[in-house]
């Protein structure tokens, strides 16, 4: 048993297509053809069956080619129980926060209760 395992990734990406849907109007405010998306996350495992994460989503628009310039920030926290290798139960939470008015105004969050199955097979 490992008693507390910690993880992290970073990722690296375009959005070539974001649209926000509100009631009847479309909010996609951003200049630039393809913002740039970057994901940073921790995780530990605590006893392999209590789990508990965190993440941070930056969307950036590189309009004038100068910097660091994001326009939305998501926040994403979760934790779980793993009962088995193939049963655990979610919490999920995300809160999706404009940085830069201007380009972007939709804000909002979600939350996320659910059972999640899960199992791998060996094809070869």
């Amino acid at each position: 048993m490992n008693w507390l395992v910690i993880g992290w990734f970073l990722t690296l990406g375009v959005v070539p297509q974001q649209e926000e849907i509100i009631g009847s109007g479309i909010s996609n405010a951003v200049a630039d053809p393809f913002p740039s998306e970057v994901t940073v996350g921790l995780d530990a495992t605590v006893a392999d069956h209590f789990i508990i994460g965190f993440s941070v989503e930056n969307f950036m628009s590189d309009v004038d080619g100068s910097d660091f310039s994001p326009y939305r920030t998501d926040y994403h926290f979760s934790t779980g129980v793993r009962l088995n290798e193939h049963v655990s139960f979610w919490f999920e939470n995300e809160c999706i926060r404009p940085v830069r008015c201007e380009l972007h105004s939709f804000s909002g969050q979600e939350t996320k209760l659910y059972l999640k199955l899960e199992g791998k097979e060996k094809l070869w």
